[in-house]
């Protein structure tokens, strides 16, 4: 056991010595080693090519549907846009004329993640209703680009006004009237809504927001729709917790017009889509709710089949003129993981990047049980990286507990950019460093 710990320290050390050594040389550094029984070898990206592919690519996430955040907004090539299907639809008030409704409201809570101009943190949208029936699997694609119709062409409401991001002890919300008509109608379509088979059914009581075109809006907002499990009266629920609800006050006794009543209509269904510009071809790009992922696979020609990978390391170089971030700024980790379709929305994420103290390089210090994956299997699988983060950086928020989580995919917009493999500059591309032993049987 203790030999096995010595031989750990040693080979740890030892990769730490010759990346130094090779990042202070233009050329491959002929490192002298100890003939041993470990027989040790050792590769470098900056001599062969162990890069057989790296290519970044969108890939929507089918996970956006009633998630605990929505977005919308429009920035550069950037478009975002929710929707919402309300419940607690009354079905026993009698016909509800429109004289009867003193006031409909929707109420929305900007969160404090922001991605555009912060110099502009104006807010423009649109509200119409829902016209087609909301799917797990819906993408912005299909949304707009498949002819058919998600939406109506009559605004409910709309909204355009500076707004305050939330703070941590001072929430901000955001008020504004929706149009009774559709009050109305969803209240009149409840109470028959169980014996009629009207294929409104299965997408009434629902809105979309879309960013509005003249506003001055140059940013992508978040927005509130977290629904706690803790045990709240309803009442005490719906008025106290940040959804994106609408209040109806409405004259509830028509031989009485000061007799006034209230509901509250509650999210049940809230999604977002996000759309925006293809990733650049030549760099490393990483982007969350997009999404833009970058998938990866090696040239291990030059190893043996059954070569031991004792040590792998992998280096990244950040691009900070075309990566972007949020309010809080970039996080300080990138996650990877070996997936068997690139799509999938992952929640194990073995392999962790970090980012060096007061340089733009990322490391990842532990691929080497990826590069024997990839040197024994035939099909080894899809190398794809994700950015995840904590909800800031600067203070521990509810948000996963300021943990990083796979889910940082879905509520941030953060773009990292990376230097590619054929950059300019040869000391800012992707660099691999392997460490392996050769079978007895390889070298006898």
């Amino acid at each position: 056991m203790l030999l096995k710990i010595k031989n750990f320290i040693f080979i740890s050390l030892l990769a730490g010595l010759i990346f130094y050594l090779s990042s202070c040389n233009d050329q491959p550094v002929d490192i002298p080693l100890v003939s041993d029984t470990l027989n040790l070898k050792t590769i470098s990206s900056d001599s062969i090519e162990l890069f057989a592919e790296i290519v970044s690519e969108k890939n929507p996430l089918n996970v956006t549907f009633n998630q605990s955040y929505q977005f919308v907004g429009s920035y550069n090539e950037m478009e975002a846009i929710s929707m919402i299907r309300y419940s607690q639809v009354p079905d026993s008030i009698p016909v509800l004329d429109i004289n009867r409704i003193v006031s409909a409201k929707m109420w929305m809570y900007p969160d404090r993640y922001y991605y555009g101009d912060t110099t502009n943190l104006n807010l423009g949208f649109e509200v119409r209703e829902l016209l087609d029936t909301l799917k797990i699997n819906l993408t912005y694609d299909e949304i707009f680009n498949q002819g058919k119709t998600y939406f109506g062409a009559d605004n409910l409401a709309e909204y355009d006004a500076p707004v305050t991001l939330k703070g941590v002890e001072d929430p901000d919300s955001i008020v504004f009237d929706i149009d009774k008509e559709i009050i109305k109608k969803w209240v009149e379509f409840a109470a028959i809504e169980d014996e009629t088979d009207d294929p409104y059914k299965f997408y009434s009581y629902g809105i979309v927001l879309l960013p509005k075109e003249n506003s001055s809006m140059n940013g992508i907002f978040r927005f509130d729709t977290y629904r706690p499990t803790d045990e709240l009266d309803y009442s005490e629920y719906i008025t106290t917790r940040e959804l994106p609800k609408i209040e109806v006050i409405y004259n509830s006794d028509t031989n009485n017009l000061s007799i006034l009543d209230t509901f509250y209509l509650d999210p049940v269904n809230v999604s977002y889509y996000v759309d925006g510009q293809e990733p650049e071809s030549d760099a490393i790009t990483i982007q969350g709710a997009i999404s833009t992922r970058t998938r990866l696979s090696f040239n291990l020609d030059s190893i043996p089949e059954f070569a031991s990978i004792l040590s792998a390391e992998m280096r990244w170089t950040l691009d900070p003129e075309r990566s972007e971030f949020g309010v809080f700024g970039p996080d300080s980790a990138i996650w990877g993981s070996i997936l068997e379709d690139f799509a999938n929305f992952a929640t194990d994420w073995q392999y962790e990047a970090f980012w060096e103290d007061s340089t733009y390089t990322f490391i990842f210090p532990g691929l080497a049980s990826a590069i024997e994956r990839w040197n024994t299997l035939e099909n080894p699988g899809v190398f794809t990286f994700i950015a995840p983060r904590k909800s800031n950086p600067a203070e521990a928020f509810d948000l996963f507990d300021n943990r990083r989580s796979p889910a940082g995919e879905l509520y941030f917009l953060d773009k990292y950019v990376f230097h590619g493999l054929n950059d300019p500059d040869p000391t800012k591309r992707p660099k691999l460093l392997i460490i392996y032993t050769e079978n007895p049987e390889d070298f006898e």
